[in-house]
């Protein structure tokens, strides 16, 4: 007979090993969104014959990164690394593409520029080539120098908007900022990091690491400085900087609260995140799991606000019918939760935490596949008016960063239901991408009514 410890290992082992691939593909996913982010700067300085204001620096300290990740990745120097040297050879030419556009349209001066530090790239990248392979002997040795090299060009790489970023404090316009570079950088810094995390391998953590604080940055900096970006530089920048501007405006109970209304706003994913949180909380709770104080401490604070959402809804719903169905629900919930609670502490001693974190678990997956209707609304209607921007965003950054936070005890019910919720984050902005750019938003009426509708049919929880 298997003991439970076995078990539990071999389980680990399993999932372990799903990870690390799901993480070597979306990594690869995202670095591939990261390398085409920059499309709508180029699409932009190709359609008007010049280059503005925007900056060649980040795509000439990206193609510096690519450079030293492909050399890297060579079975020589760092062995079994295909998917660093592949994805890096597709961002390699994609900003060789792109710089070949900049120096088109260019002064002289720009074009210097590009020209200049291209070569100084392609003579430092030969000496270290050559002193690498004549000077190191073995792998580790090959793999410390070369590592090494990559943190420090991949950190200027993540730091190369560091110039914009003040362009955009100094002028208080987000204008010269793609939103969805930034986007990108973040995410492919965390993916990276969480990847490096499972094999540690220590120069793609610190790199990416400083990545994904760098586009978080970045991020908060493009919500602090939307609204104050003139009309016309958003107007005539539309897919550069700016997802959404219904999006980022205008909240679903801030909507609620204004129209004294709830409209078609539905009750039930804020249902479903109560309780999500509540289970979460008594598995964080030192009686069923030790050491889980993060956990306790930001569901508490989560149903506190769904409470809230909820009283607003209640406030403001005109049919009494739609109050009582609130009200039977959070009774059934409350119901629900006692029950739970007394098997937990009455059947179960030794596996209270198995339980409970399975119960919590599934409700975790209920709550992440709750926008799966909005999803069918949004291909079938063509629009994103009805999947906010943000949201998305923070539904996809919670899994992420609730699947690391599980991966450092190796919580296997954080990493199965946030992994999921990752999952699930990564489809919904692509999805939100492709309908932005191709969807009924392109014509007068649909971007009428983007700016006119936002419903929201989920809230982010935190597991």
């Amino acid at each position: 007979m298997v003991s439970a410890d076995t078990a539990r290992t071999i389980v680990g082992i399993i999932v372990f090993r799903i990870l690390f691939v799901m993480f070597c593909f979306a990594g690869n996913v995202i670095s591939f969104f990261l390398f085409a982010s920059p499309l709508p700067t180029f699409v932009k300085i190709y359609k008007e014959k010049a280059v503005e204001e925007f900056k060649p620096d980040p795509y000439i300290a990206t193609a510096m990164n690519c450079m030293l990740w492909i050399f890297y990745g060579l079975p020589m120097i760092h062995p079994d690394s295909i998917l660093v040297v592949t994805i890096n050879s597709i961002g390699l030419a994609m900003e060789l593409i792109y710089l070949s556009i900049f120096f088109l349209y260019a002064s002289n001066k720009g074009r210097a520029k590009v020209i200049g530090w291209l070569a100084l790239e392609i003579l430092f990248l030969g000496v270290i080539a050559a002193c690498t392979l004549t000077l190191r002997k073995t792998h580790a040795q090959r793999s410390d120098l070369v590592g090494i090299l990559c943190v420090i060009f991949g950190v200027l790489m993540y730091a190369s908007p560091l110039t914009v970023m003040r362009k955009v404090t100094k002028t208080k316009s987000v204008k010269y900022m793609p939103f969805y570079l930034s986007l990108a950088n973040f995410l492919n810094g965390v993916i990276w990091a969480t990847y490096a995390l499972i094999r540690f391998d220590l120069y793609i953590l610190i790199g990416n690491g400083l990545g994904a604080l760098s586009g978080a940055i970045q991020l908060i900096l493009y919500a602090c400085y939307f609204k104050s970006t003139p009309k016309d530089d958003d107007e005539n920048d539309v897919g550069m900087s700016s997802p959404s501007v219904s999006s980022s405006r205008q909240p679903t109970f801030f909507r609620i609260y204004k129209n004294k209304a709830v409209e078609e706003f539905q009750p039930y994913p804020y249902l479903c995140t109560v309780l999500n949180c509540i289970f979460w909380m008594f598995y964080g709770l030192p009686i069923v799991k030790k050491d889980n104080i993060l956990v306790l401490t930001i569901n508490s604070v989560g149903l506190v606000i769904e409470l809230l959402y909820l009283t607003v809804y209640v406030v403001y719903a005109n049919d009494r019918k739609k109050r009582l169905r609130v009200a039977h629900i959070l009774l059934a919930e409350a119901a629900l939760t006692v029950a739970v609670v007394l098997i937990a502490m009455l059947c179960f001693d030794k596996h209270r935490s198995l339980f409970v974190g399975i119960i919590a678990d599934v409700f975790n997956i209920i709550m992440y596949a709750a926008p799966l209707g909005i999803w069918k609304k949004v291909i079938t209607t063509k629009s994103v008016e009805y999947m906010p921007f943000w949201l998305s965003v923070a539904g996809l950054s919670n899994g992420i960063c609730w699947t690391i936070y599980g991966l450092i005890p190796f919580d296997l019910f954080l990493l199965v239901s946030n992994g999921l919720g990752a999952i699930f984050g990564v489809i919904q902005l692509g999805l939100y991408c492709y309908f932005y750019f191709y969807g009924e938003k392109n014509s007068k009426e649909g971007a009428k009514r983007q700016s006119e509708v936002q419903l929201s049919n989920h809230p982010t929880g935190a597991a």
